[in-house]
């Protein structure tokens, strides 16, 4: 759980840093996190839906900054303070900059986290409009 609130923490730092840099720039100069954008491959996102029963398409995620980690819905311990502070993190950005922040939040137990129970936890964190929570099959 410790790696797991560091990992978090790290994730809350680096956003909350690129909002203290967005203030100090101008409106219209760029994403303050650009050096966050790398040119990796992301990792294979096709055949899984959101929380609303949407399908992912990867052509929203262009030029996006994608923030990625794995939940359980039935967590009661670690998931819940990641989520957490992910959220407070998320929601210390100024609006301009969560235009380009994208969550998502994979299950790993697709079985039981079916898109009702991502909606009811996406509802539970107060989930803005920049969270998906994602399912798909096993495989």
């Amino acid at each position: 759980m410790r790696v797991l609130r560091g990992c978090c923490l790290l994730a809350a730092l680096a956003l909350v840093g690129c909002g203290r840099a967005a203030r100090s720039e101008s409106a219209a100069g760029p994403f303050p996190a650009q050096s966050l954008r790398v040119d990796q491959a992301a990792p294979d996102l096709n055949g899984l839906s959101d929380h609303h029963g949407a399908p992912v398409i990867e052509a929203d995620l262009s030029g996006k900054v994608v923030l990625l980690t794995s939940i359980y819905a039935c967590c009661p311990l670690a998931c819940p303070v990641l989520l957490a502070e992910t959220r407070l993190a998320v929601d210390a950005l100024p609006p301009e900059l969560r235009k380009d922040l994208m969550v998502l939040a994979v299950t790993m137990d697709p079985e039981r986290d079916t898109p009702e129970k991502l909606a009811d936890l996406a509802e539970t964190f107060a989930a803005g409009p920049e969270w998906r929570f994602l399912t798909g099959s096993s495989a």
